[in-house]
């Protein structure tokens, strides 16, 4: 894990979701990393605080918004910062789901409810 700990060193890492006990429990997945861990709770926010926080190099990124689109989000995202790390998160496990995230602006995706192992070997595979 020290190689997660040394690429997040002054960098951050946005969390992205309507749910606040799913991005509570991904800051509490994260924190040993001892980087700045920002989080949104709406689409609006997510944009305003990836715009001014050019050192995000992670945003783990909720699907389904009340208002929004998770998909809406990585693509703006992705225009605004191409080298960007993006993950999905979702609930939605089936195939469709699984072939739109393939061809969009994500780098990966993870699966609700997340389990630590799995969402640390998710990240540490898309690091450089």
């Amino acid at each position: 894990m020290n190689h997660l700990i040394d690429f997040f060193n002054k960098k951050s890492i946005l969390i992205v979701d309507d749910d606040h006990m799913s991005a509570l429990l991904l800051k509490e997945n994260l924190k040993f990393l001892n980087t700045t861990l920002l989080v949104a709770y709406n689409t609006h926010d997510a944009i305003e605080i990836f715009k001014s926080n050019p050192d995000i190099a992670l945003v783990l990124l909720d699907l389904k918004f009340h208002t929004g689109c998770g998909y809406e989000v990585a693509k703006q995202m992705r225009e605004l910062s191409p080298k960007v790390i993006i993950i999905a998160q979702t609930a939605m496990a089936i195939d469709e789901e699984r072939i739109k995230l393939k061809h969009s602006c994500f780098d990966g995706y993870i699966f609700k409810p997340i389990l630590s192992d799995l969402l640390l070997k998710t990240i540490s595979n898309l690091i450089p």
